[in-house]
């Protein structure tokens, strides 16, 4: 049997993530419609693409995990019934948003709706119109009241499995501090962090080159390939492994150091920049995370495992109970601490260690 590389490994795995991140919003949006009388709109609101698309997506998953396949429909069930008991202005629906998958949802971007009534779509999978004309009991302090216009809630749906960390972002290396930390002097770091970063790639391709009997010209060109040496870390014997393990450890330390400064000179500002990071960036949203493990006693490996339902404002009341934890040398992550979740930032190769940039990812665990 041929033995799969790293990375088609890494691109399979995403795949699937993305295929079933996909036919879980849709069966959240397809129930949540169903239960509100809304079904036949729905389904006329999904483009014949779009439809083969799921059907492509579901024979995909189905032909290397049939059990999953046949979880998420009790899985999206429970989310739905988590919507209904938890977001009380959900009384009376008017329409569901499958944003920027159905026709409507691709219109409402399109027609200026979304200005009109000043609703943010970031991050958001499914927008839903609830009718604020009858009596909702809607609390004007909550915090899916926070837009102009509050009958239209934005949610975020994700599947994750049970104690594990959950991806929210992924940004550029070479941006992260300035788009993400709003202080004054944040543009400055990200300078300094950049020159540093093209300081230590050079650095790890002469060391490279080196143990290669190569010389190193600022770039890994066709020479590095040519010599039989692969772009992917995993693959490199152990002593360049170590480098390029390092160069990417070198980077966070960086990264760890600029958060430091700007957690010790305003804590407030520290937390609210985090939001994104938390796929919060959008204060009105409402983040869902359905939690799946193996049940010991069904043995069923998608049984449900909890969910976690969390906002904008319920997260800011403890921003002052965030601590950062020690940056280890040689690891490329470090983690900030918050009574109800981790988030973990890492630097990763962008695909390949060999091209200049790198990225940022960030994960949340949330505790149970």
């Amino acid at each position: 049997m041929e033995r799969r590389t790293e990375l088609e490994i890494d691109r399979n795995e995403n795949l699937v993530n993305e295929y079933k991140g996909t036919l879980f919003e849709y069966l959240v949006a397809s129930k949540l419609s169903k239960n509100f009388s809304l079904e036949s709109s729905f389904v006329e609101s999904l483009t014949d693409d779009l439809k083969e698309m799921l059907y492509f997506y579901e024979r995909s998953i189905r032909a290397v995990d049939s059990e999953l396949v046949d979880a998420l429909p009790f899985l999206a069930q429970k989310v739905v019934e988590s919507i209904e008991k938890n977001i009380k202005q959900i009384k009376k629906i008017k329409k569901i948003y499958w944003v920027g998958k159905s026709k409507v949802g691709l219109n409402l971007e399109a027609n200026g709706l979304l200005n009109e009534k000043m609703i943010n779509l970031a991050e958001a999978d499914l927008l839903i119109d609830v009718d604020t004309d009858i009596d909702t009991d809607i609390d004007t302090d909550s915090d899916t009241s926070r837009d102009s216009n509050f009958g239209l809630i934005p949610i975020s749906i994700k599947l994750s499995k049970a104690n594990s960390f959950v991806n929210t972002k992924n940004g550029g290396v070479q941006s992260f501090i300035s788009k993400y930390f709003a202080y004054e002097r944040a543009p400055f770091f990200q300078s300094v962090l950049n020159s540093k970063i093209e300081e230590c790639y050079n650095n790890l391709g002469e060391g490279l080159y080196s143990l290669a009997n190569l010389k190193f010209n600022g770039e890994f060109d066709r020479r590095w390939i040519e010599c039989g040496y692969s772009e992917l870390p995993g693959e490199l014997p152990a002593n360049m492994r170590i480098l390029v393990l390092e160069y990417y450890s070198q980077i966070i330390s960086l990264i760890f150091q600029n958060c430091l400064y700007f957690y010790n000179e305003d804590r407030m500002l520290f937390f609210r920049s985090l939001y994104p990071l938390l796929g919060l960036g959008n204060n009105s949203i409402t983040q869902i995370i359905c939690f799946h493990g193996k049940d010991s006693v069904s043995k069923k490996r998608y049984a449900l495992k909890g969910l976690h339902l969390i906002s904008y404002n319920e997260l800011l009341k403890q921003h002052d109970k965030i601590i950062i934890g020690e940056h280890k040398k040689g690891q490329s992550s470090f983690e900030i601490i918050h009574p109800d979740f981790t988030l973990q930032i890492r630097v990763k190769p962008m695909n390949k260690f060999t091209a200049r940039a790198a990225k940022v990812n960030c994960s949340v665990k949330y505790k149970s």
